[in-house]
């Protein structure tokens, strides 16, 4: 018999433990993420947008406005003459990567470089970088 046990954690453990990997202000940040392998929050959080967005501006606050938050948008696209339901739409296709990386892509600020397998969308001083 395999037992999970699932971590309850709160919005300072997620900035300390943050800071304990050394991001710091302005620094540029690649997040991968899988924000279900954390545990359960124990902060109110309705649905999953609740929960990236407590995690994005956690993250901001910590990198601060000269800083950018680059994430992963893979949409594995990619479209030939007989399969044309793969095409790539850089500002509609969805990320399957993540919650959180579709939760950044959909950002107003966001900025979402043109690759249809492998796109990253970025938020911050640097986003236009890709």
């Amino acid at each position: 018999m395999v037992r999970f046990i699932l971590k309850l954690y709160t919005q300072s453990e997620i900035s300390n433990s943050l800071k304990n990997l050394k991001i710091s202000k302005n620094d540029n940040i690649y997040c991968s993420s899988s924000l279900g392998m954390l545990g359960i929050p124990k902060f109110s959080a309705e649905n999953i947008d609740d929960i990236c967005s407590i995690f994005f501006e956690t993250l901001f606050s910590l990198i601060g406005p000269k800083g950018t938050i680059f994430v992963p948008t893979f949409t594995y696209s990619f479209s030939t003459k007989k399969n044309s339901r793969n095409v790539f739409d850089v500002l509609n296709s969805k990320s399957k990567t993540s919650p959180f990386s579709e939760f950044v892509r959909n950002r107003n600020e966001s900025s979402r470089s043109k690759d249809p397998m492998v796109s990253v969308s970025s938020i911050g001083r640097n986003k236009n970088i890709l």
